[in-house]
């Protein structure tokens, strides 16, 4: 299960994909001599091929997995059912799961939201404070990274209320203050920027106070 409904569809659908290529080319390369190691070698090229020609790069691991299982782990079983078994298994595995976030354990989206929304804002106050000290390990990059992983949670809501007719949570006042978290980390951005360039020290002190003062007016906005 995934953080949303959507997310949990696309993994259940990458996982599939992934054990029908696996199974399918396991039973094709058992079937001429199961546990063969060149033949196990050429499998797992041809499947990591058909997986990227389909752009199914997600179920590559999966697959590698089914594939291998079949042709090491038969036992005197049949290549045919044993694949089966195994496309099965996950389907249903796959069915319970999406059935369970749907109706069991819905993700309480608002809360997640909130929750990461919290952690982000005091990662950019963090970075406020430090961004101008000397030898600051101000990690940006971490700051842009949970920007996205917040936007993607908030789209997969979009996506969960219109393909299974949800009722919507209200993250418009997010979406606004997300703005502004951006911005926040565009200014700390060209302060960092300036900071490793000591070329034209006047100049960068002005650039740099200016938008040390629009960070300072942006959060203060989002701690109103």
């Amino acid at each position: 299960m995934e953080s949303s409904i959507t997310s949990s569809y696309k993994a259940g659908r990458n996982r599939m994909a992934g054990t029908l290529v696996g199974a399918l080319t396991g039973l094709l390369f058992a079937s001429i001599q199961p546990g063969n190691a060149i033949l196990c070698g050429l499998g797992t090229i041809v499947l990591i091929f058909i997986c990227e020609r389909f752009h199914w790069n997600n179920s590559i691991s999966i697959a590698g997995i089914v594939f291998i299982a079949i042709m090491v782990n038969l036992n005197g079983k049949s290549p045919l059912l044993y694949g089966a078994s195994r496309i099965l298994d996950t389907f249903i595995g796959i069915s319970v799961a999406l059935l369970i976030n749907y109706l069991v354990f819905p993700p309480n989206i608002g809360k997640m939201v909130q929750d990461q929304y919290a952690t982000l804002l005091s990662k950019l106050q963090t970075s406020a404070k430090q961004i101008s000290q000397p030898d600051a390990n101000c990690d940006l990059e971490t700051v842009h990274a949970q920007i996205e992983s917040l936007e993607k949670l908030i789209q997969a809501h979009g996506k969960d209320t219109q393909l299974f007719r949800r009722k919507a949570v209200d993250l418009s006042q997010v979406e606004d203050k997300l703005r502004v978290c951006k911005n926040i980390l565009h200014h700390l951005s060209v302060i960092q920027d300036n900071l490793s360039s000591p070329d034209m020290e006047t100049q960068n002190d002005q650039v740099i106070s200016y938008h040390q003062q629009r960070i300072t007016q942006h959060l203060q906005f989002l701690l109103a």
